[in-house]
Parts: structure tokens; sequence; C-alpha cells
């Protein structure tokens, strides 16, 4: 029977000291640091809340849209830049985005011969560029768009980031599709 005795006064013991430790804590807790957390908190849900918003503004339907490339009869470089910047529009994500040329295998070849053709100051970056996008390969076209945007003394509008398919995908019905 003492054992029991024992056993029971062991355990409210325990029970005792880690309630005191407990309520210890939560007494002396840093109000800042119960603050931050309920911010961090606030902070996650916020910023899933702007993600989705940041989503939606980065396909919806853009001013400046050109079912065509809309060329001179001699394409000057400014015009060349400005026509693969906006191509960049559907794939990139950016604060601000104003124009969009779709970006189709015939737009890239179109302009990949007119480069060759023409003794633009920036020959070998625009050529390198639209060569990449001929193979396919986006995975540095928010590079390429600011390198574009860069050469045309840009100075709203720096892609920070490559939309997914989908995105990409809606982004383009929203703006080169007929309703």
């Amino acid at each position: 029977m003492k054992w029991l005795f024992y056993s029971l006064m062991t355990v409210c013991l325990v029970i005792i000291v880690g309630g005191s430790i407990y309520i210890y804590n939560v007494i002396n807790a840093d109000p800042s640091q119960v603050t931050q957390n309920q911010e961090e908190t606030k902070g996650k849900e916020l910023k899933s809340k702007q993600d989705i918003k940041s989503e939606e503004a980065q396909t919806e339907k853009i001013g400046g849209i050109k079912t065509d490339l809309e060329l001179s009869q001699e394409p000057t470089e400014d015009e060349v830049l400005e026509i693969m910047h906006e191509m960049t529009h559907q794939k990139v994500k950016a604060d601000e985005k104003w124009g969009a040329v779709q970006m189709t295998p015939e737009h890239i070849q179109t302009l990949l011969d007119l480069v060759a053709k023409n003794h633009f100051e920036n020959k070998d970056e625009l050529t390198s560029i639209l060569n990449k996008w001929k193979k396919g390969r986006f995975s540095t076209v928010d590079q390429d768009h600011n390198e574009l945007w860069s050469l045309q003394g840009g100075n709203v509008g720096k892609a920070y980031g490559i939309l997914s398919e989908s995105e990409e995908q809606v982004f383009v019905k929203n703006n080169f599709e007929s309703e």
C-alpha cells in the first residue's frame, strides 16, 4: 500500500511541476515573440491570398495586344527589341506588362531571319535569345525579358519569374484567342 501512496505522490508532483513550468512560461513569455508568431501566421495567410491575386494578375487580359508582328518595310532594331520583349510577356511574371505578341515558331523564325540579314548593334544577343526560343528552351525567358527590357532602357516591369504552363495557357487564352 505504501508503494501506491508514493506512486500517487510522484504523479502529483510531476503534474504540479509541469503545470508550474507551463504557467511560468506563459506568464513570462516575450510579448514580441507572441506577436511575431501571430504576425507570421497572418503573413502566411496574406501571402497565400496575394499569390492567388498575383497569379490572376499575371494571366489577365493586358492592353497593346498584337496578333501579327506588325513590322515596317525596313524594320529597325528597336522594332525587333519591342516585339521580342512583348513576346516574353506570355511567359514571364512581372509587376507591369503592356503589349504582347504571341510567341509562335513562325514569329520566332521571322525574327531570326530578319536579325540575320541586318547589322543590328545587338545582333549576337538577339540571335542567341531567338535560337534558344526556336529550340523551345524557355528556362531563362525571364532573364531574356530583362535583357531586352534593359536594352530598351526599361525602368518599370522587370520580370521576376516564369509562368507555369497552366498560367501561360490562361494568358494565351485571355489575350490571343477570340471570344
